[in-house]
């Protein structure tokens, strides 16, 4: 009888750790995303800023 509380308690624990780590991974794929997305854009920009201070010098 003693043994069932305990394996419920640890049970709900483990879940609920579970959970955290999940949303712990969420956030860092999230970041991961960002992070490529705004190296994208900054790589971008700086094509784009290329271009426009090539077409400047050719002028």
């Amino acid at each position: 009888m003693a043994e069932k509380p305990f394996i419920d308690v640890s049970t709900i624990a483990g879940g609920g750790f579970v959970g955290y780590a999940s949303i712990i991974g969420d956030i860092e794929t999230g970041l991961g995303l960002l992070l490529v997305v705004f190296t994208l854009i900054l790589t971008v920009m700086r094509i784009l800023i290329a271009i426009n201070e090539w077409r400047s010098r050719r002028k």
